[in-house]
């Protein structure tokens, strides 16, 4: 498969800035609830977005989720 230079680069700014909206996702919790009550909302938002990644991959891919 051969891509142009365009094109690595358009899939590499998109993956620096998909990457840096989770992150910022989960300092809202960080913000908004005292360290101990963040961690644990962090904890199940990550969790929550596993599953819904995992089960669109599933989906995709055509595998029973």
């Amino acid at each position: 498969m051969n891509h142009s230079i365009k094109e690595i680069w358009e899939a590499t700014i998109s993956t620096f800035f998909s990457k840096f909206i989770i992150a910022l996702i989960f300092l809202i919790p960080i913000f908004l609830f005292q360290l101990s009550t963040a961690i644990i909302v962090s904890v199940i938002l990550g969790l929550f977005l596993l599953g819904i990644v995992s089960s669109q991959i599933g989906k995709k891919q055509e595998v029973k989720t």
